[in-house]
């Protein structure tokens, strides 16, 4: 039998534990390799992909998926057991190189209590002194990627564009309004990348500029 192979590249990504020899990915029983090509017979592209933890075999996340060919999987560790796939999957690119597409996620122990909010996505020139009307306004839950929204990276002639935002909770009271907190940048830059995904995090719960929009994972265009 003639086997035709193709590959995954695995991105494992963790905030909770830097050191990721602590686990094994497997792809149907087999070893996979992080942040380099792991090779798969094409007759083998849907299975069961898992994370073990080596000191006691412990399956920690376990999902059933087809691999796309020459396809990213990107798992983010958010704690010791709890784990995010955070890949593009078959989202379509972008229109051109003139756009980025961004998406967000925030975790429960973010914001505590809110296991919904309401995200207004705003963009600004790299003056901060142009502002659009909202482009977007996306319902976040707590430990899911949102959907992406397209930007575009010349709205304002220069070939590069950031972002502003609101964050409101499920009674309408605002967590963060651009209008009076000034620490709510979301750095998109330039359209050297196609997707691009943030997490909102806020160690002191205490909402405002204490919130962080940070940039965690991009495609880059080829």
């Amino acid at each position: 039998m003639k086997y035709i192979y193709s590959y995954i590249e695995l991105t494992l990504i963790s905030y909770f534990n830097p050191n990721t020899d602590l686990y094994t990915v497997t792809f149907n029983n087999g070893e996979l390799s992080n942040k380099v090509k792991n090779y798969i017979a094409e007759a083998d592209l849907s299975g069961t992909l898992k994370i073990v933890r080596n000191v006691d075999g412990q399956v920690l996340y376990e999902q059933d998926m087809t691999i796309m060919p020459e396809g990213q999987f990107s798992l983010m560790q958010l704690s010791d057991t709890d784990f995010l796939d955070i890949s593009d999957g078959e989202e379509a690119d972008p229109e051109s190189r003139q756009y980025t597409k961004i998406r967000f996620f925030y975790t429960a122990d973010a914001f505590p209590g809110h296991d919904k909010l309401k995200l207004v996505v705003y963009l600004m020139d790299l003056d901060a002194m142009q502002f659009t009307a909202p482009i977007a306004t996306i319902d976040l839950e707590a430990g899911k990627i949102s959907e992406y929204i397209q930007i575009d990276n010349d709205a304002f002639g220069q070939g590069v564009v950031n972002g502003v935002y609101d964050l409101i909770d499920e009674s309408g009271n605002m967590i963060v309004n651009n209008l009076e907190h000034f620490n709510t940048s979301i750095p998109i830059g330039t359209s050297d990348n196609k997707f691009m995904t943030f997490r909102f995090m806020d160690p002191s719960h205490q909402g405002g500029d204490n919130v962080q929009c940070n940039f965690i994972l991009s495609t880059p265009w080829k």
